[in-house]
């Protein structure tokens, strides 16, 4: 502070700097009165400017003024604050300490369910490091049909750098398939060759696995690793049948990689027999805790770059997206949150997940004059109506059966698609094209007697059988319903308004409006000289 003259600058060495004074107040009486100078980016630039002021010590007139220096701005270096500043400015700025680092979510995996929801898991961001012995699953396995344990062993060399100082807080296993009772995975303390030492851990998997995909096991409490200590991780069968203990191609680490127990001694698998050259699809995850792990509070859950969910238990290491999704590719990714210091860590690895809903097979059109007759199959999973597209255009919507007449097309080639439309309103991508010129003097195939097919198929309590007919056909048809032991249960009167191209319904009932039992039933379609049957379900 220059008082009268406004402010001054100088190097580290006792030279004024260049262009200083800065003169601040523009009369006689103008004093910057030891008001301290700030510093910062006011006008989000990039650069730094300087706030600075004088008062007018006669008017009481106080003038502000900020001057640019052209130097880009560092929030770490150029910070000064009015309240508690060495205002005699003879001192240096400390060093500013590092910023704090938050640590990300690692090891995320996106897994498919119920067709379009999605089960995301994931292992925690404290520095986890992963011991092995195994090169990869080579969809190939071990065992049975007995009771067996299996195990790899992990001493000094694998161990050296986490002894004191790291936990075991995953086990990671491969199963070639759940042809078992009951599954257990393991942790042995303080053993050595031949011997696994004291079992410390111990929790049941049988309804965790799926046969030929990695299992992350978490272990609630982690296990600290102590000096000097072996650690085998493995797993026990109950009664195994087939080859449930999965393998990788080899060859064995000796003396680690594979040791078995079934009921005398343990033993490497290359003592049964030699060919047995294998390891165990076995692993540790060790935890090194970090000084953010005291701090972490729970995850933030991101679909397409957007959040959908705010876990606030840093234990809770997956999440469902049970919403629905259209069918479509999304990548997902998780972020940690923390607290004292507050943050949020950059993103963990990106699981991508494709969602596949199948569309209706089998599209077929044929046209009678300007109408054209549309025909599908059910995808491969129950649905609640069809969408039915001429050229890429909604034409109709919540269609239940399986077919659709397209009413006085305009002339000219045409192609349509049909979609599915799940539960949700969740729609399908299209079916084949199916093409077919609609100018009847061009191109013309009639309508032919079938029996199209019921839907739903299982039913309960009805469903609609659907069908076709010509004119030659129509009089008299007819459905029957069958149990299976012949007899007839009841019959469906086709009216002369349903003819040509229609449907009925049947809920379950006998000739006498008795609902009948739940079993396999037979419909038959009489028209004329045509006669055809198919089976439906019935299920209570």
């Amino acid at each position: 502070n220059a008082f009268g003259a406004g402010y001054n600058c100088y190097n580290h060495d006792g030279t004024q700097c260049a262009d200083w004074p800065l003169p601040c107040g523009t009369i006689w009486s103008s004093t910057t009165m030891q008001i301290t100078p700030t510093f910062g980016d006011v006008d989000a630039d990039g650069e730094i400017e300087i706030m600075g002021a004088a008062t007018d010590i006669v008017g009481w007139v106080v003038e502000c003024y900020l001057w640019e220096t052209g130097e880009l701005w560092n929030e770490d270096l150029a910070y000064m604050i009015i309240d508690g500043c060495n205002i005699q400015h003879n001192g240096l700025y400390a060093e500013t300490e590092a910023p704090p680092t938050f640590d990300p979510p690692q090891f995320l995996e996106a897994d498919r369910e119920n067709y379009n929801e999605v089960h995301l898991s994931w292992q925690s961001p404290n520095g986890d490091n992963i011991v092995k012995h195994h090169n990869g699953f080579d969809d190939n396995g071990i065992g049975g049909p007995h009771d067996f344990q299996c195990a790899a062993r992990f001493d000094s060399v694998e161990l050296q750098n986490y002894y004191d100082v790291g936990e075991l807080e995953w086990i990671n296993l491969t199963l070639l398939s759940d042809t078992f009772d009951n599954a257990y995975v393991k942790v042995f303390e303080g053993g050595s060759y031949g011997d696994p030492g004291t079992e410390i851990y111990c929790e049941e998997i049988t309804n965790s696995v799926i046969p030929g995909e990695m299992l992350h096991h978490h272990i609630a409490d982690p296990i600290p690793l102590v000096n000097g200590n072996e650690y085998w991780l493995g797993y026990e069968f109950v009664y195994a049948a087939d080859h449930p203990a999965a393998v990788d191609a080899g060859p064995m680490v000796p003396g680690k990689g594979a040791w078995i127990y079934a009921g005398v001694n343990w033993e490497l698998l290359t003592d049964i027999a030699p060919i047995f050259d294998y390891n165990w699809i076995i692993e540790g995850v060790i935890t090194i805790p970090s000084d953010n792990s005291r701090y972490l509070m729970g995850y933030n859950v991101h679909r397409d770059g957007e959040e959908i969910a705010q876990i606030n238990d840093p234990a809770i290491l997956e999440y469902h997206d049970d919403q629905g999704l259209d069918a479509g590719i999304y990548e997902y990714f998780v972020t940690a949150l923390y607290e004292d210091p507050t943050g949020e860590s950059e993103p963990s690895n990106i699981a991508e997940v494709e969602i596949t809903l199948p569309p209706p097979i089998n599209l077929s059109a044929s046209s009678a004059g300007t109408n054209v007759l549309l025909q599908w199959d059910y995808p491969e999973r129950g649905l609640e109506s069809f969408n039915v597209y001429r050229d890429e255009e909604l034409i109709a919507e919540g269609i239940t059966s399986i077919f659709y007449i397209d009413q006085n097309v305009p002339f000219g080639n045409h192609i349509w698609n049909v979609t599915a439309v799940y539960t949700g309103e969740y729609e399908s991508i299209f079916s084949n094209d199916a093409g077919n010129p609609s100018d009847a003097n061009e191109y013309e195939v009639p309508i032919v007697t079938e029996l199209i097919g019921n839907y739903p198929n299982p039913f309960n309590p009805e469903t609609t059988i659907s069908y076709s007919l010509t004119d030659k056909n129509a009089k008299d048809a007819k459905i029957e319903i069958f149990n299976l032991k012949g007899q007839k249960v009841n019959e469906l009167e086709i009216r002369n308004d349903e003819i040509r191209i229609g449907s009925v319904t049947w809920n379950g009932t006998d000739e006498n409006g008795k609902p009948v039992p739940s079993g396999v039933y037979l419909y038959r379609l009489q028209a004329g000289d045509y006669e055809k049957t198919k089976k439906m379900l019935l299920l209570k």
